[in-house]
């Protein structure tokens, strides 16, 4: 994270004379994961993305169950 808005400035210039991009704002989702930030963390999961899958294969109303298997 930069220090200051005009560190955080420098280095998106900087990026821009290299990579052609533009600033989308605050990130919130990003290839199937959701973002969420606040001053002391990252918190990341993929809720949506899972249950799309579970609709996609018609298993959006099961139940979980316990892994059968025990860890060694």
């Amino acid at each position: 994270m930069a220090d200051t808005d005009n560190d955080l400035d420098s280095v998106k210039r900087a990026m821009e004379t290299r990579f052609q991009m533009k600033d989308l704002g605050e990130l919130h989702y990003l290839l199937g994961v959701n973002v969420k930030q606040n001053a002391s963390s990252i918190e990341l999961h993929q809720k949506f993305y899972i249950e799309q899958l579970l609709k996609r294969f018609g298993m959006q109303d099961c139940e979980p169950v316990s892994t059968p298997m025990g860890c060694k």
